[in-house]
């Protein structure tokens, strides 16, 4: 799978996740690139230039019902790719945080999947869906995406 950062104007990003393997997968949107809730679960980093690493940001914690209900599902087909617009608001990252000068600030999503099947969700039991990313044959592991950079102008 790869992944690709686009920005808009309010600062929104749109986050595209393609797979690019052979076979369909079903990915479990929750902590992904495919979660609306991606900046505010400290997915996107935000790295001014010339800093050694991200901005420390605050993050918040979601409890979430299991097994997902279906939406939560997102099957891509091979060579499809699916896309999530995250707005960076104020209250958790204030512009002038990321542009306290006219440098420029790379952003980037990265985090672990909770849980992605090679197969479509239609095809996925109930006991592998409350089990997610424990066993049951779904895929785990880190994803991340190119830098992008961005500035105040």
């Amino acid at each position: 799978m790869s992944l690709e950062l686009v920005r808009f104007h309010p600062l929104t990003v749109s986050i595209k996740v393609t797979n690019n393997g052979p076979s369909p997968v079903t990915v479990l949107s929750w902590n992904s690139p495919l979660d609306p809730l991606a900046h505010q679960l400290g997915l996107l980093g935000f790295t001014p230039r010339g800093a050694s690493s991200p901005l420390d940001l605050p993050t918040i914690k979601v409890s979430r019902e299991v097994p997902p209900r279906p939406e939560a599902l997102i099957v891509l087909e091979p060579g499809e790719s699916r896309a999530q617009e995250v707005e960076v608001n104020d209250t958790m990252l204030p512009a002038a945080t990321i542009f306290s000068s006219e440098e420029k600030t790379t952003i980037r999503c990265r985090g672990e999947w909770t849980a992605v099947w090679s197969r479509r969700a239609s095809e996925l039991g109930e006991h592998e869906l409350t089990m997610l990313g424990a066993g049951c044959d779904a895929l785990v592991g880190t994803f991340e995406s190119e830098g992008m950079e961005i500035s105040s102008v």
